[in-house]
């Protein structure tokens, strides 16, 4: 899956008729396993008739090495609070 990506940076495309193949995506935060599925990380678009699907996935190069944000995608399967007085984050399984 990630070589099917861009580099670190950029959008990809990746063929709809592939989406029952691909592989669950497990992201580890503080020792805990999150699980995307593609139905999750693969954005299906539809325009005119037409369905492009696009991955979720989207890196920024920056100084110190690509970065991967955990952004819609991620937070579209899990709640998400972002507590700044205690300055931590919490995750739970969206309904």
């Amino acid at each position: 899956l990630c070589k099917a990506l861009p580099a670190s940076t950029g959008e990809a495309t990746v063929d709809c008729n592939k989406l029952s193949s691909m592989p669950n995506v497990d992201i580890t935060l503080a020792g805990k396993k999150f699980t995307l599925t593609p139905e999750q990380y693969i954005l299906q678009v539809s325009a005119g008739g037409q369905t492009e699907c696009i991955s979720g996935f989207m890196g920024i190069d920056v100084p110190a090495g690509p970065l991967w944000i955990l952004g819609d995608v991620f937070m579209g399967a899990y709640y998400t609070v972002f507590d700044f007085d205690n300055e931590q984050v919490g995750f739970a399984t969206a309904a």
